[in-house]
C-alpha cells in the first residue's frame, strides 16, 4: 500500500477529526470514562483542526493519505512544549485509523515529524502516552527513555501518563525507517 506523508492543510480538517475521534474511541476506551467520548464529536474537532491549521505560525501537522486520497493518520508536533523544558519539542499526537495500523504508517508519520523538528534546529524530542497503553512497547523498541510521569482526572477517573524522550534524532529516524 502506498501512503503519502504530507503537511496538513485546512482542507484536511474533517479527515483529521475523523481519524482523531475514531482512534481515540478505539485506543482509549478502557482508560477514559465514556463521558469523555460523548462530548467529542467530529464536527467540533473539525473546527478545532481548521482553527489550528489556519493559524499563523501553527505547530507542524502531517497526514498520511492513501492513493485513493483517504486520510488515514496524522501526527501533531509542538515546537515549544510548555512542560519538560529540557526537551525542545514534542510529538503531541500520533494516530492511525485502526484498520490501517501495523503497516508502518505511524513510523512514517513519526519519522516525518522528527525530520521537521530537526529542520527547525531541534535536537531532542519527547511524547506522553498513557502508562497502561500497550503502544509503549513501540516507543521502547525505539529506545525511548522514560523521562517522567503525570496524573490528571477526567470525570473522577485518574489517568496516568508517562513521557518518553530521545536525544539522538538521527538514530531515532534510522530506527523508524527500519520499522
Amino acid at each position: 500500500m502506498n501512503i503519502e506523508i504530507r503537511r496538513a492543510a485546512p482542507a484536511d480538517s474533517a479527515g483529521i477529526a475523523h481519524v482523531q475521534v475514531t482512534s481515540y474511541r478505539a485506543a482509549y476506551a478502557r482508560f477514559f470514562p465514556s463521558s469523555y467520548f460523548e462530548q467529542m464529536t467530529e464536527g467540533e474537532q473539525t473546527q478545532d483542526w481548521r482553527d489550528l491549521l489556519g493559524a499563523p505560525g501553527a505547530d507542524p501537522v502531517f497526514v498520511a493519505v492513501t492513493t485513493d486520497n483517504e486520510l488515514v493518520g496524522y501526527a501533531l508536533g509542538k515546537v515549544k512544549p510548555e512542560e519538560f523544558e529540557p526537551w525542545e519539542c514534542e510529538l503531541v499526537a500520533l494516530h492511525v485509523l485502526p484498520q490501517y495500523q501495523r503497516r508502518g504508517i505511524g513510523s512514517k508519520l513519526f519519522s516525518r515529524m522528527v525530520r521537521e523538528m530537526q529542520a527547525l534546529g531541534k535536537t531532542v524530542i519527547f511524547l506522553w502516552t498513557i502508562e497502561a497503553n500497550p503502544v509503549r512497547v513501540f516507543y521502547e523498541r525505539l529506545d525511548g527513555v522514560l523521562a517522567g510521569g503525570k496524573e490528571y482526572d477526567i470525570d473522577d477517573v485518574t489517568v496516568t501518563e508517562v513521557a518518553y524522550s530521545w536525544t539522538d534524532l538521527d538514530d531515532l529516524r534510522a530506527k523508524l525507517y527500519l520499522k
